[in-house]
C-alpha cells in the first residue's frame, strides 16, 4: 500500500463510497472504482491532485483536514482496516484459484455455522476456535508459522 500517511477519509456524503471503493477483492481494480470519488472530492474542494512523475498524487486542502479534524476516530477505524489487508495482495496470484472451490464451500460453511452460532457463547468460542486451530495448522504446514 505504499505510502506517506493515514488513509484520507472525509466524513460526510462521499465516506461510503471511499469505503466500499477501498475494499480489496481479486476482481476488483481499486483505481478505477475511486477515481470518480476522487473526482468528487475535489470538486468539492476536499482534496487536490497534481501529475507527478507520471502519476497523479492527491493532497488535502484546508477544508480537507478540517473535516478529517472533525471525526478523527473515524480516521484511526479506516487506517486499522486498511492495515488489515494491506498484504493480501502478495497471495492473491492465480495459484490461490486452485484452491478457490474448497474455500468457497469451507467459507460458506463458516458463514452458515457462524449465524447457527450467533448469541450462544459457547457456539461461537467453539467456531472461532475452529476457525484458529485451521489456519494454524496451515501455517505449520507451510512451515514458517508466520
Amino acid at each position: 500500500m505504499g505510502r506517506h500517511g493515514p488513509p484520507q477519509y472525509i466524513p460526510g456524503s462521499s465516506t461510503a463510497s471511499i469505503q466500499v471503493s477501498l475494499q480489496p477483492t481479486p476482481q476488483a481494480r481499486p483505481t478505477l472504482a475511486i477515481c470518480p470519488t476522487l473526482q468528487q472530492l475535489e470538486d468539492e474542494g476536499l482534496i487536490e491532485s497534481e501529475r507527478l512523475e507520471g502519476r497523479r498524487v492527491y493532497r488535502l486542502t484546508a477544508a480537507g483536514k478540517a473535516e478529517l479534524d472533525k471525526d478523527p476516530e473515524a480516521v484511526n477505524r479506516i487506517w486499522r482496516r486498511a492495515e488489515r489487508w494491506e498484504d493480501w495482495g502478495q497471495w492473491m496470484g492465480p495459484e490461490a484459484f486452485a484452491v478457490f472451490r474448497p474455500l468457497a464451500g469451507m467459507v460458506k460453511a463458516t458463514f452458515r455455522t457462524a449465524k447457527w452460532a450467533h448469541g450462544r457463547p459457547e457456539r461461537e468460542e467453539k467456531l472461532a476456535a475452529i476457525i484458529e486451530r485451521f489456519r494454524n495448522e496451515l501455517d505449520e504446514f507451510r512451515g514458517d508459522g508466520s
